[in-house]
């Protein structure tokens, strides 16, 4: 699971996301979450630096 969250920097203002993986994690999971949350973040900032 991922959440989005606001108020990193003063509880109102900043961006975080909290990830929520399963207790029970093999190592090959979790960087296929790292690489997945990666990918997602790059399209994201690619998107947005086509806007300005």
């Amino acid at each position: 699971m991922i959440y989005p969250m606001g108020g990193t920097i003063d509880g109102k203002q900043g961006n975080h996301i909290l990830l929520a993986p399963p207790f029970i994690l093999e190592d090959a999971q979790c960087d296929e979450i790292v690489d997945k949350l990666n990918a997602s973040l790059q399209s994201v900032m690619r998107h947005l630096g086509d806007d300005h």
